[in-house]
């Protein structure tokens, strides 16, 4: 599957493009290298205020023995949405094309 990934400015997310030769999807997603361990810290952060143990990510693995987890830590890199039909990606490059130009200017 081809992908390309435009790397974000001053945050560890970047956006990952995907399409399927021949399978006519596109895929865009927001993705984090560290992402399983991104979305303990939020939890992690909600949990205490609730005042609920955190999780320790480093323990996760050796608590998760005998579950139907065991040895398959979850993996989580970010939010991926599909696109089938291709008026849906004309319109996300149309709305791209428009914040480019009121973010920077258009080109000449």
């Amino acid at each position: 599957m081809p992908a390309e990934t435009i790397h974000g400015d001053g945050m560890p997310i970047d956006v990952k493009i995907l399409w399927g030769a021949g399978s006519e999807y596109v895929q865009v997603a927001a993705v984090h290298d560290e992402g399983t361990r991104s979305m303990l810290v939020v939890v992690n952060q909600w949990l205490e205020a609730a005042k609920m143990p955190p999780i320790d990510y480093a323990e996760l693995p050796s608590k998760l023995v005998g579950s139907q987890f065991d040895g398959a830590m979850a993996s989580y890199d970010g939010w991926h949405a599909t696109f089938n039909e291709r008026a849906k990606v004309n319109r996300m490059i149309a709305v791209l094309r428009r914040a480019r130009d009121h973010a920077f200017g258009k080109d000449e």
